[in-house]
């Protein structure tokens, strides 16, 4: 039965039960600081449900409660995704609650870094790489919240650690996605050696969306910086498999490079898949003045 305390602050509020769940944290009363946090995340307070989960997670976390921690976190990113009307993976999903504990619980920076790295040390194969695209979404934030996007004194490493760590698990439900971020993150910085690794995970983990738009972003910084024959393979990916709109885009860049190297009717099929698939009248122009320099 839950104490007096407990059901006064009910009445009040789920922040009213998160601070009394904080007071008793103080105070070592870890037993009742749980009973507090869990009953919050119950009460479908969307403003404080997600919050007390988060709370939940670093107190099982800091105890050393590997799997309480654990379930407690997917319940803050189930919570949040709720919250956001998110219906995506889970990987998505992990990547999004990091980056809303930069965004809006700055206090828990410090505390939930060091928790996800506890679940990436803990080797479990589903832990490590959920926590380490939480890790990825709370680096980015937090990159953003303290410097800013384009300030050269930030240090970016973190990111591209975090995504190859999800990379590295293996996991099929994490591989595409932290492949699709790390190639977003490497044509940020132009990193093209993070680049091929993207585009090898991509392409290893299937014929996805999420591969696809890896191979698209890093075909583009492939064909930008010079590397034409990996660009060539990355956009010719995208267009044997994607069945979205950036099919053009990546159709018209392997065209104009297929062209430059001498391979006609390479560059006329991919330019035609271009006039086949868009609408666009300045695209077609621009695509059958290219097929008429062929």
């Amino acid at each position: 039965m839950a104490s007096l305390s407990l059901r006064i602050a009910q009445i009040r509020s789920a922040q009213a039960v998160i601070n009394l769940g904080r007071r008793r944290a103080r105070s070592g009363d870890t037993a009742g600081a749980v009973e507090a946090f869990q009953t919050a995340a119950a009460s479908g307070d969307t403003r404080g449900s997600v919050p007390a989960a988060l709370h939940l997670w670093i107190l099982r976390s800091g105890v050393g409660d590997s799997q309480a921690a654990d379930e407690a976190y997917r319940l803050g990113v189930d919570l949040w995704a709720q919250m956001h009307g998110e219906d995506k993976a889970v990987a998505e999903r992990s990547l999004g609650f990091g980056s809303y504990i930069a965004g809006y619980q700055r206090e828990f920076v410090r505390p939930a870094r060091q928790a996800f790295q506890r679940s990436i040390d803990s080797g479990d194969p589903e832990s490590v790489p959920l926590a380490a695209m939480g890790l990825a979404g709370l680096e980015m934030q937090d990159l953003e919240e303290t410097y800013g996007f384009a300030d050269a004194s930030a240090d970016t490493g973190a990111i591209p650690r975090s995504l190859r760590r999800a990379i590295d698990s293996g996991h099929p439900d994490y591989v595409a996605v932290a492949a699709r971020w790390l190639a977003f993150d490497s044509g940020q910085t132009g990193d093209v050696d993070t680049a091929r690794i993207a585009l090898r995970a991509a392409m290893d983990s299937g014929t996805s969306e999420d591969a696809c738009s890896a191979a698209s972003r890093v075909g583009t910084l492939f064909k930008r910086e010079g590397h034409t024959a990996e660009a060539i393979i990355a956009l010719r990916f995208v267009v044997e498999n994607s069945q979205t709109e950036r099919v053009t885009g990546a159709a018209e860049d392997l065209g104009e490079l297929l062209a430059a190297q001498g391979d006609t009717e390479g560059a006329r099929t991919a330019y035609q898949l271009v006039l086949d698939r868009t609408s666009f009248p300045y695209v077609i122009d621009r695509v059958r003045s290219a097929i008429d320099r062929l």
